[in-house]
């Protein structure tokens, strides 16, 4: 008897998504749009989905060792690592909430099919919500985003036949995203400003944490809806030293107010800081490199826009 596995090549859909429109009708939270039209999650998304079952152990008198877990919910992971030919899914992680379609407001649905012992098997997740996410640019290489993303509402694998038992209407599936993916390069010569003064860098670093409030109510197996209440943004810029502006600022930590900002690709999209503050300010003055001078700039702000 011969048996079939399953690998990276069984992939026959890449993961994609689609916004719910929650925004302008919060009860659209887990209901995927009808003929819905996906879009792929970055140039070439690799993910972990992990299934959450929530349960209780139960244990009887008289036993030494629990006797049952009843399951009292259920949610899943889904760990995403993409490159990136636009901003779109960069905007869902980072942008401020209240700022319209394709923001955090809006809940989504993602999915991918792979061939499971010969069937085209599909995987969807409804509601979902971004927890984390850090996009790293490179002094040399491709600008890559990962993420990680709460579903409220997954639905366990089935046959891409019958797959009109979780979406209605004829949906229509992602191709390929085209290229070029975003580089170092792409953000031009002197990318950084800071406090209106350009800057050369040897890479950025930006990270998100999300909280939500959540509608988790006795009665229903499934978080029924999460609206963005808090979220941390920090990061970190490796830059030439040419000055001694950003020493001070770090000392007085002085709060930059909508002068920040660093380009990610000219003319298409910039990510824009409101008062950035520096952590600290160290710089390495040693006998052992011939390295030019550099300030490792360690940051938080209160608000990040990425155009």
């Amino acid at each position: 008897m011969s048996f079939l596995i399953s690998n990276q090549r069984s992939v026959t859909k890449q993961l994609q998504y689609v916004f719910e429109d929650s925004r302008t009708t919060p009860g659209n939270w887990g209901t995927t749009p009808s003929t819905p039209t996906f879009v792929q999650a970055g140039y070439n998304p690799t993910f972990t989905y992990t299934d959450q079952p929530e349960g209780v152990d139960v244990r009887i008198l008289g036993n030494e060792g629990k006797t049952t877990k009843v399951k009292v919910g259920m949610s899943g992971l889904l760990d995403i690592r993409t490159h990136i030919v636009d901003s779109t899914l960069a905007k869902w992680f980072f942008n401020a909430a209240g700022g319209g379609a394709g923001t955090i407001d809006d809940s989504a649905t993602f999915l991918f099919t792979h061939n499971v012992l010969g069937n085209d098997t599909y995987r969807i997740g409804k509601g979902c919500f971004p927890l984390n996410a850090t996009l790293d640019v490179p002094n040399r290489g491709v600008i890559e985003l990962t993420g990680q993303i709460l579903v409220t509402q997954p639905a366990n694998e089935g046959l891409v036949s019958a797959i009109s038992g979780v979406i209605t209407g004829t949906p229509t599936y992602a191709t390929q995203l085209t290229g070029p993916v975003w580089t170092h390069l792409t953000g031009g010569s002197k990318p950084l400003t800071i406090g209106g003064n350009n800057y050369r860098d040897r890479g950025m670093r930006l990270s998100v944490t999300r909280e939500g409030s959540m509608l988790d109510s006795s009665g229903d197996e499934f978080i029924q809806f999460i609206k963005a209440s808090k979220k941390t943004i920090s990061g970190s810029i490796t830059a030439f030293r040419i000055d001694s502006l950003n020493q001070a600022a770090a000392v007085a930590l002085t709060e930059f107010a909508g002068t920040t900002t660093r380009v990610l690709k000219t003319a298409v999209s910039t990510a824009t800081f409101t008062k950035m503050q520096f952590q600290d300010h160290p710089t390495d003055y040693t006998t052992d490199s011939a390295d030019a001078l550099l300030e490792e700039l360690t940051f938080t702000c209160t608000e990040l826009a990425i155009s």
